[in-house]
Protein backbone atom coordinates (compact mmCIF):
# COMPACT_ATOMS: atom_id res chain seq x y z
CA UNK A 1 0.00 0.00 0.00
CA UNK A 2 3.15 2.45 0.84
CA UNK A 3 5.31 1.62 -2.44
CA UNK A 4 1.34 1.93 -4.36
CA UNK A 5 0.97 5.55 -2.74
CA UNK A 6 4.92 6.64 -3.56
CA UNK A 7 4.82 5.44 -7.14
CA UNK A 8 1.45 6.93 -7.93
CA UNK A 9 2.05 10.28 -5.89
CA UNK A 10 5.41 10.47 -7.96
CA UNK A 11 3.38 10.37 -11.07
CA UNK A 12 0.83 12.86 -9.76
CA UNK A 13 4.29 14.83 -8.61
CA UNK A 14 5.29 15.01 -12.32
CA UNK A 15 2.13 15.93 -13.54
CA UNK A 16 2.60 18.94 -11.31
CA UNK A 17 5.80 19.84 -11.60
CA UNK A 18 5.76 23.35 -11.82
CA UNK A 19 3.59 23.63 -8.81
CA UNK A 20 6.71 24.03 -6.22
CA UNK A 21 8.65 25.88 -8.78
CA UNK A 22 5.99 28.77 -8.83
CA UNK A 23 5.57 27.95 -4.81
CA UNK A 24 8.91 28.87 -4.46
CA UNK A 25 9.32 32.01 -6.76
CA UNK A 26 6.16 33.52 -5.73
CA UNK A 27 7.86 33.52 -2.43
CA UNK A 28 5.46 34.44 0.26
CA UNK A 29 2.61 35.19 -1.62
CA UNK A 30 1.12 32.51 -1.45
CA UNK A 31 0.83 32.77 2.44
CA UNK A 32 -0.81 36.16 1.65
CA UNK A 33 -4.45 36.87 2.30
CA UNK A 34 -4.49 39.35 -0.83
CA UNK A 35 -3.92 36.09 -3.29
CA UNK A 36 -7.24 34.01 -3.71
CA UNK A 37 -7.01 31.66 -1.17
CA UNK A 38 -9.82 30.38 0.33
CA UNK A 39 -8.64 28.77 3.91
CA UNK A 40 -11.57 26.88 5.90
CA UNK A 41 -10.64 25.57 9.39
CA UNK A 42 -10.89 22.17 9.78
CA UNK A 43 -9.83 21.92 13.26
CA UNK A 44 -8.93 23.18 16.37
CA UNK A 45 -6.76 21.31 18.61
CA UNK A 46 -6.90 21.14 23.16
CA UNK A 47 -3.41 23.25 22.57
CA UNK A 48 -5.45 26.35 20.58
CA UNK A 49 -4.04 24.99 17.27
CA UNK A 50 -6.22 25.70 14.63
CA UNK A 51 -5.67 24.02 11.23
CA UNK A 52 -7.07 25.30 8.03
CA UNK A 53 -7.55 23.77 4.64
CA UNK A 54 -7.28 26.18 0.89
CA UNK A 55 -10.48 25.02 -0.48
CA UNK A 56 -9.38 26.83 -3.20
CA UNK A 57 -6.38 25.20 -4.05
CA UNK A 58 -7.25 21.61 -3.61
CA UNK A 59 -6.27 19.62 -7.06
CA UNK A 60 -8.17 16.39 -7.24
CA UNK A 61 -6.64 13.18 -9.85
CA UNK A 62 -8.71 9.70 -8.83
CA UNK A 63 -8.43 9.09 -5.55
CA UNK A 64 -5.52 11.10 -4.56
CA UNK A 65 -5.76 15.11 -3.72
CA UNK A 66 -3.26 17.07 -2.93
CA UNK A 67 -3.91 20.16 -0.76
CA UNK A 68 -1.93 23.58 0.87
CA UNK A 69 -2.91 23.47 4.90
CA UNK A 70 -2.06 25.77 6.83
CA UNK A 71 -1.80 25.66 10.88
CA UNK A 72 -1.89 28.56 13.10
CA UNK A 73 -0.15 27.69 16.25
CA UNK A 74 -1.96 28.78 19.80
CA UNK A 75 1.46 29.08 21.39
CA UNK A 76 4.39 30.14 19.09
CA UNK A 77 7.67 27.77 18.99
CA UNK A 78 11.24 28.65 18.87
CA UNK A 79 13.06 27.52 16.02
CA UNK A 80 16.58 28.05 15.62
CA UNK A 81 15.80 31.25 18.32
CA UNK A 82 13.16 32.53 16.35
CA UNK A 83 9.22 32.48 16.98
CA UNK A 84 7.17 30.34 14.55
CA UNK A 85 3.54 31.42 14.44
CA UNK A 86 2.03 29.24 12.00
CA UNK A 87 3.16 26.80 9.22
CA UNK A 88 2.02 26.25 6.07
CA UNK A 89 2.22 22.64 4.37
CA UNK A 90 1.98 21.14 1.08
CA UNK A 91 0.17 17.32 1.02
CA UNK A 92 -0.26 14.85 -1.01
CA UNK A 93 -3.40 12.37 0.24
CA UNK A 94 -4.72 9.16 -0.73
CA UNK A 95 -8.11 9.31 0.17
CA UNK A 96 -9.04 5.55 -0.51
CA UNK A 97 -6.39 3.91 1.71
CA UNK A 98 -6.00 7.11 4.10
CA UNK A 99 -2.22 8.01 3.95
CA UNK A 100 -0.26 11.05 3.14
CA UNK A 101 2.97 12.90 2.16
CA UNK A 102 3.98 16.47 3.18
CA UNK A 103 6.03 17.63 0.44
CA UNK A 104 6.76 20.95 1.17
CA UNK A 105 6.80 23.10 5.10
CA UNK A 106 7.19 26.35 5.49
CA UNK A 107 7.78 28.00 9.15
CA UNK A 108 6.26 31.45 9.50
CA UNK A 109 6.58 34.49 11.91
CA UNK A 110 3.92 36.56 13.30
CA UNK A 111 3.67 38.81 10.13
CA UNK A 112 3.67 35.79 8.00
CA UNK A 113 7.35 36.56 6.76
CA UNK A 114 8.98 33.13 6.20
CA UNK A 115 11.21 32.32 8.48
CA UNK A 116 12.36 28.71 7.12
CA UNK A 117 11.40 26.23 3.71
CA UNK A 118 11.53 22.57 3.96
CA UNK A 119 11.16 20.56 0.84
CA UNK A 120 11.38 16.73 1.12
CA UNK A 121 11.18 16.10 -2.49
CA UNK A 122 11.09 12.35 -3.03
CA UNK A 123 10.66 11.75 0.56
CA UNK A 124 8.94 8.09 1.37
CA UNK A 125 7.83 9.35 4.87
CA UNK A 126 3.92 8.28 4.45
CA UNK A 127 1.60 9.35 7.17
CA UNK A 128 -1.33 7.85 8.81
CA UNK A 129 -3.53 9.86 10.66
CA UNK A 130 -4.78 9.17 14.21
CA UNK A 131 -8.51 8.65 14.93
CA UNK A 132 -9.56 12.14 15.79
CA UNK A 133 -6.52 13.96 14.98
CA UNK A 134 -5.72 17.22 12.76
CA UNK A 135 -4.56 14.99 10.02
CA UNK A 136 -7.58 13.12 9.97
CA UNK A 137 -9.86 16.02 9.77
CA UNK A 138 -7.94 17.58 7.36
CA UNK A 139 -8.01 14.34 4.95
CA UNK A 140 -11.85 14.03 5.67
CA UNK A 141 -12.13 17.39 4.40
CA UNK A 142 -10.06 17.16 1.45
CA UNK A 143 -11.25 13.90 0.12
CA UNK A 144 -14.73 15.26 0.28
CA UNK A 145 -13.92 17.39 -2.59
Amino acid sequence: MKNNLITRYRSYRSSLSGVLTLFTFMGSMFTSPAVAAEWVRVKTDAQNNAYYVDVSAIERSGNLRSFWSNVIHGQPSSVEGKLVYSTTYYIIADCENQIYIVQFERLLDENGQTLQDYAYGDSDNVGTPRPGSPEEASLKFVCSK
